[in-house]
């Protein structure tokens, strides 16, 4: 049976006053986003929107990792170049798509804070 995923939308607004997410987030589930990405984060018109792959292994620490993008990107007037520029920076100059996404120093703080708060469930896995 193939899985869907059911958002605590109380948990999620805790969440985003955890992460100081002032902005609006809508989070929507897809069946393939893109070879080997289970969620991704952008920001526009205004609010962020976050896709996660449904099915997958780890929701609840994917959205945490796309949550804390969120609060990231509060943080920049423009987060896609200033992700890149780190990306950049971090890797000498040499990036490609992998290095340049589990090396960029706000993947790794992504990463950090999804595996903080992943046992804080914010969504529920149905069958």
């Amino acid at each position: 049976m193939a899985m869907a995923l059911k958002f605590d939308i109380e948990a999620i607004a805790l969440a985003k006053e955890q992460l100081d997410i002032r902005r609006p987030v809508k989070i929507l589930t897809a069946r393939h986003i893109s070879r080997g990405v289970v969620g991704n984060h952008q920001y526009k018109d205004g609010k962020h929107i976050i896709n996660l792959l449904d099915p997958q292994v780890t929701p609840n620490y994917t959205l945490w990792h796309e949550l804390a993008h969120c609060a990231q990107s509060e943080q920049y007037d423009s987060f896609d170049e200033t992700y890149q520029s780190v990306a950049r920076l971090a890797l000498g100059g040499l990036v490609t798509r992998h290095t340049g996404y589990i090396l960029n120093p706000f993947e790794l703080d992504a990463n950090k804070i999804a595996q903080e708060n992943s046992p804080t469930k914010i969504l529920v896995t149905r069958y």
